[in-house]
């Protein structure tokens, strides 16, 4: 066989192992922000935000994977939202937790419709948790506030890792909303006299 008809029949193939080796378009994902809402105006001398969540980088956690970080995010409201404009008193707003945990779920191969059905194979829960305090120059704890939210989602089996990383944005936004909805009440509450 002549070597220039050997090499077009190779180039197919080697098309088709390079194709092979090309990596999964990943989806861009917007880093979520809260400069949009109303700030809280704190009579203090200055904000720290604290983001004290490390999480464990082993299952059964998953948040490290996610697209945007949820405990990184939480820090990024307080960042966007609590404003100093000048006091004795300092705010403290430390992220207490941002963890992702994945539970296996069990599928279902025995159902009637289990040929149409796209069974659900992993559940994720999102618990996202902060704290705001007021400290006094002595040091003593003026005030709190301590938020929680959690949310809970399934993705199907034949989910790819877009469909994941989608999920998984959807996830801490929504959690995300139900903090902000807490502390858009708690504050107010326990921290009225701070506000201007």
């Amino acid at each position: 066989m002549p070597i220039a008809r050997r090499w077009l029949l190779r180039l197919p193939l080697a098309s088709l192992l390079a194709a092979c080796d090309t990596p999964p378009t990943r989806q861009p994902f917007a880093k979520l922000t809260y400069t949009y809402l109303k700030p809280f105006r704190l009579a203090v001398g200055r904000v720290d935000v604290v983001d004290a969540y490390r999480p464990p980088l082993a299952p059964p956690h998953v948040e490290q994977s996610f697209p945007v970080s949820p405990s990184g995010t939480a820090a990024q409201w307080g960042h966007d939202r609590l404003i100093a404009i000048g006091g004795t008193d300092r705010a403290v707003y430390t992220v207490l937790r941002g963890d992702a945990i994945e539970s296996r779920l069990p599928v279902n191969n025995s159902g009637m419709f289990s040929d149409f059905e796209n069974p659900q194979s992993e559940r994720y829960d999102l618990t996202i948790a902060v704290r705001l305090q007021i400290i006094a120059p002595d040091g003593r704890v003026a005030a709190t506030v301590d938020a929680k939210a959690t949310r809970s989602i399934t993705v199907a089996e034949n989910a790819t890792l877009n469909d994941r990383e989608r999920t998984w944005f959807t996830l801490t936004e929504q959690t995300m909303k139900d903090l902000n909805g807490q502390l858009e009440k708690s504050i107010p509450q326990y921290l009225g006299s701070y506000l201007r």
